[in-house]
């Protein structure tokens, strides 16, 4: 368990000077894909909720 805590401790300070070394253009551009991503994934859901529900009332009718 300590052996995959230090690996897991290493990628991390690993990823974090790779993230440092990045020009803060590429940093921004990079944050603004995750949440382009996000937000389509969270459109999508709602999206299949109000569908469901749609569809399930329109059962009960």
């Amino acid at each position: 368990m300590k052996k995959l805590r230090a690996d897991i401790d290493q990628w991390l300070d690993r990823l974090d000077r790779n993230w440092e070394a990045m020009p803060v253009k590429r940093q921004r551009q990079i944050i603004m894909y995750f949440f382009a991503v996000y937000a389509l994934l969270s459109a999508a859901v709602i999206f299949n909720v109000c569908r469901s529900a749609a569809q399930k009332r329109d059962v009960w009718l």
